[in-house]
């Protein structure tokens, strides 16, 4: 009788295995794994004494927490090498060469998204951050674990984790799928434009053979509008 861990380490269900996992954990993330989850509900537990460090606090830990659970799914449930999701070296010349180039870009796409009200009304995701420079390096970092987190879900996960079995093309139109609907309470423009983000930065990771300049691009984009939304 074959055990679950055998049909876990299947290779040929791994595209469904790959797609219900990371929905499943997406959404536990997304629902439990915010600062507003915190604030409304565990607000009475504090490290800090500030609210907004402890909820920021608490975001890094659940991003982390996914990070760890991705891996050991990777490494300890398929026994595939981390660098076959994304997660090795990969070419670091062409990462960084792609970093240099859209830094100007994706700052710029950081200032126009800070311009709209639907922007300025969504974020930052933990609120109160706008209150102090200090509180906003505190959230830069914080952001960091929420991009890595992010990344290695949709364009290392996902997107390699059905790559073999299906095909490129496929795998980044998937991930694309899930990123976008991920997207879905986000600002309209935001949603659109994560269409657009899921191909480029698909084939990007592909080409580069990891997902660290993805990430941080993604998280730049992110500190440029939150930046921008806080003190512009």
């Amino acid at each position: 009788m074959t055990s679950l861990g055998e049909k876990l380490r299947d290779e040929k269900a791994r595209p469904a295995v790959v797609i219900l996992v990371g929905t499943f954990l997406y959404t536990l993330w997304h629902v439990f794994g915010r600062p507003q989850f915190y604030l409304d509900h565990l607000s009475s537990i504090s490290l800090s004494g500030n609210q907004v460090i402890d909820a920021g606090l608490y975001w890094a830990a659940m991003n982390l927490l996914l990070v760890a659970i991705l891996l050991y799914l990777v490494r300890g449930v398929f026994g595939s090498r981390l660098a076959d999701y994304g997660l090795g070296t990969g070419k670091v010349g062409f990462g960084l060469s792609r970093l240099v180039l859209a830094t100007p870009i994706v700052i710029g796409i950081g200032y126009l998204a800070s311009t709209q009200q639907a922007f300025r009304d969504y974020y930052p995701i933990n609120p109160g951050v706008e209150g102090s420079r200090q509180l906003f390096l505190f959230h830069v970092a914080v952001l960091s674990t929420y991009y890595l987190a992010w990344e290695v879900l949709f364009r290392g996960f996902i997107q390699h984790g059905v790559k073999p079995q299906l095909s490129l093309a496929a795998a980044i139109a998937v991930q694309t799928l899930a990123s976008t609907l991920a997207h879905v309470d986000r600002p309209p423009t935001e949603l659109i434009g994560s269409f657009f983000a899921g191909v480029g930065w698909g084939l990007m990771v592909h080409r580069g053979g990891a997902i660290w300049t993805v990430i941080l691009q993604h998280w730049i984009l992110g500190i440029a509008m939150s930046y921008f939304i806080c003190f512009g």
